[in-house]
């Protein structure tokens, strides 16, 4: 080579070959940059990686003891030229012969398995920075170094395999992750194999990297497939972990886990490991989704439900939150609404008592929410409309007063944005049930109170649908209501808070808005809105 080099390609030679000068060198690169801040240079990346595709393995001798030294070290500066020039010297042998490509990895693969054996929370960055310009191009002439990223021993530490995963999420996913569909099953079933480590938030990422790129299209039953199946997967582990969703009267006696070991001996806590991964990529699998999810996400809803009021872990009560956020907040395919209007109706509408009444609370916002952001999809269709409709009324009658106050408050979200009309016929309903007669101290009158009650929230939702506005319907309930300040509680809570927000929210206006109430019914209102004063 050297015969052949030009006058200025003769100069660079001599001088890396100076062993003096590179010492110099690799002394200077691994110092603390403050103007960079310590991160990986690119620049440098771009000058090793032209030097060694255009002299080969020439160098390689010079910097092979040096590369030895920082990549043993704990030092982040180090460890960032370290990883500066060895991607500058895998992507530089792009073109090199077969040999040297060959003896290129033997001496570069102990070297980068000693630097992924020494990672640490400064340096990681660097290496999946590496990872990513490194793995570009052809993965069949990058095997070696992917062989080198799949290895994940099970004698690493948490951070440690959390570190080689976040490294190997760099090398698939950071660019053309799309050309890689077999090496993506092979991630899979390395991702099923760690599901129920602690590191569950660098697993859980790398799962819903996987499945992003599976698009579904709405108008056919097809996939565009370049990633593993989502569906395949949910179903497979749904299966798993549906038994966390036990009756609550259980928790009671015995703790969840043990009673999920004693029901299935061996299963209670690798049941719960499976599912906070899953809560994790259900939402980053929503965020980084490219179109519309597959039904078998709303499976998952009663669940989610469930663990949202776990007390027990913060974490995971977190995590369901932030899931449920994202289910209720996307744009939802015709089979997704329908298995999602299945699974609330499962959890508001359930009439054997194993639901909690915080799950119905959530289910009945959560349900809202959805309403709310896909309004013209669910709209279209009547059936669903009716749906929607009934679970919100049927639950003004539950027996917790949260979920009959939740229900209250949904119904009128839902006729305040046009979703549904309480039309005439639907208010006589709840005139009759406010009118339900009962005696105090009899075993029936619980059951009355609660119809009772059940008409009164109907009316209180008609009114707060219509906040800055009198509806043609508003004098005549709020004369209705009038007559309901000294029933028993929590009837007479409802009413006084109504009226409240009724003044309120109509105060500035009042001059304008008394006009549409006759005298009698302004006179009644009066009373109710205007406090007497009492003189000594």
């Amino acid at each position: 080579m050297p015969s052949s080099l030009s006058s200025v390609e003769r100069a660079v030679y001599d001088k890396m070959m100076e062993e003096a000068y590179v010492e110099i060198l690799i002394r200077l690169m691994s110092v603390e940059d403050s103007k960079q801040h310590g991160k990986f240079d690119q620049f440098t990346y771009w000058i090793f990686r032209t030097l060694f595709r255009h002299f080969e393995d020439a160098f390689l001798p010079i910097f092979l003891p040096h590369l030895t030294r920082l990549v043993s070290s704990k030092d982040e500066h180090q460890h960032r030229c370290a990883a500066e020039i060895l991607s500058g010297i895998v992507r530089g042998s792009k073109r090199w012969p077969y040999k040297k490509l060959l003896h290129m990895w033997d001496v570069v693969t102990p070297l980068l398995k000693t630097a992924l054996a020494n990672l640490s929370t400064e340096s990681l960055a660097d290496w999946g920075v590496f990872a990513q310009f490194a793995n570009e191009g052809d993965a069949r002439r990058n095997f070696p170094l992917i062989k080198i990223f799949f290895e994940l021993p099970r004698t690493d530490t948490s951070f440690q395999s959390s570190s080689r995963l976040y490294v190997l999420q760099s090398a698939f996913f950071g660019s053309f992750d799309w050309r890689r569909k077999e090496l993506h099953t092979k991630i899979l079933d390395l991702m099923k194999d760690r599901i129920e480590e602690p590191y569950r938030d660098r697993v859980a990422w790398t799962l819903s990297n996987l499945f992003r790129n599976e698009i579904h299209l709405p108008t056919t039953n097809q996939s565009i497939q370049q990633t593993p199946r989502l569906v395949d997967f949910l179903t497979e582990y749904y299966d798993k972990i549906k038994a966390l969703l036990l009756p609550p009267n259980h928790l009671n006696h015995l703790n969840h886990l043990n009673y999920l070991n004693h029901l299935i001996p061996g299963q209670g806590e690798p049941a719960m490991a499976i599912f906070k991964t899953l809560v994790k990529m259900i939402s980053q699998t929503v965020i980084l989704s490219l179109s519309f999810g597959p039904p078998q996400l709303q499976w998952f809803l009663p669940l989610l439900l469930r663990f949202e009021n776990d007390s027990r872990d913060e974490e995971l009560r977190n995590d369901c939150l932030t899931a449920l956020a994202c289910l209720s907040q996307i744009a939802l395919s015709l089979p997704e609404i329908e298995e999602m209007l299945t699974q609330v109706e499962t959890v508001v509408g359930d009439q054997t008592g194993n639901v909690p009444w915080r799950d119905r609370v959530l289910a009945l916002g959560h349900l809202q929410t959805v309403v709310f952001n896909n309004f013209f999809t669910i709209k279209s269709n009547s059936d669903w409309v009716q749906r929607v409709h009934r679970l919100a009324v049927q639950n003004l009658e539950n027996e917790s007063l949260e979920v009959r106050e939740t229900a209250s408050v949904t119904l009128a979200g839902l006729v305040q944005c046009g979703f549904i009309s309480l039309e005439k016929s639907f208010l006589d309903q709840f005139f009759r049930k406010s009118t339900t007669k009962y005696r105090l101290g009899e075993e029936k009158s619980a059951k009355a109170l609660l119809t009772r009650h059940a008409g009164i929230l109907g009316l209180t939702a008609y009114i707060s649908a219509f906040p800055y506005s009198v509806a043609i319907h508003t004098p005549d309930i709020l004369v209705i209501l009038s007559g309901h300040v000294n029933d028993p509680q929590p009837i007479n809570q409802t009413v006084s808070n109504a009226i409240k927000d009724f003044r309120r929210t109509h105060l500035d206006n009042w001059s304008e808005h008394k006009k549409l109430f006759s005298e009698d019914q302004l006179e009644r209102l009066t009373d109710l809105l205007v406090s007497p004063t009492y003189y000594a």
